[in-house]
């Protein structure tokens, strides 16, 4: 076990790359929380203590990094020096970019249709489905590894989070149709 390293999947004893098993993840994060959660600390001192409290912080936030594709490919990106931030970067493809715009449009012409909810769902599947072609190219970026391939990812590190933003702006319009 490496809970003394900073390093998200040297924490969960996993090599480092986009690829991982989800559920051995998910596994090993509740075997650490076994070990490290503070309530076993109780009666230890308050140094002790503090750094249970530190050490279940990191794991916590290593397993939202890791089990989150967007999120775990952002810190593969930083762990190869790209910055930690992507927001001031909105450089994309006019393509992408003309696509993105369609499928906002679908989604305002849906909430004003009748039967908002099912039309809502339908366009949450399709978005859904480019996230995962994304992911999937993600994938291949980082099985090359090479710097042309990070590049890549980089990119489409960049087209993930306008995907996932669509999903939560269509999640929150159809929860008011629920």
């Amino acid at each position: 076990m490496a809970l003394h390293s900073n390093n998200y999947f040297e924490i969960f004893d996993l090599p480092c790359g986009f690829s991982l098993d989800t559920e051995a993840l998910a596994v090993r994060y509740r075997e650490l929380q076994r070990l490290v959660h503070p309530d076993r600390y109780a009666a230890a001192g308050v140094q002790e203590q503090r750094l249970a409290v530190q050490r279940a912080a990191q794991v916590n936030d290593a397993y939202q990094v890791l089990r989150d594709p967007l999120r775990r490919a952002r810190y593969l990106l930083q762990l190869r020096g790209y910055p930690a931030d992507f927001s001031g970067d909105t450089r994309l493809e006019p393509a992408f970019l003309l696509d993105q715009m369609h499928l906002r449009e679908r989604m305002a012409d849906l909430a004003a249709d009748a039967d908002a909810a099912a039309g809502l769902a339908g366009l949450a599947g399709e978005v859904g489905e480019r996230r995962r072609q994304v992911v999937g190219e993600l994938q291949v970026c980082f099985a090359q590894g090479d710097a042309g391939a990070l590049g890549n990812a980089w990119e489409l590190v960049k087209k993930l989070q306008f995907l996932y933003r669509l999903q939560e702006e269509i999640d929150r319009l159809a929860e008011k149709y629920d």
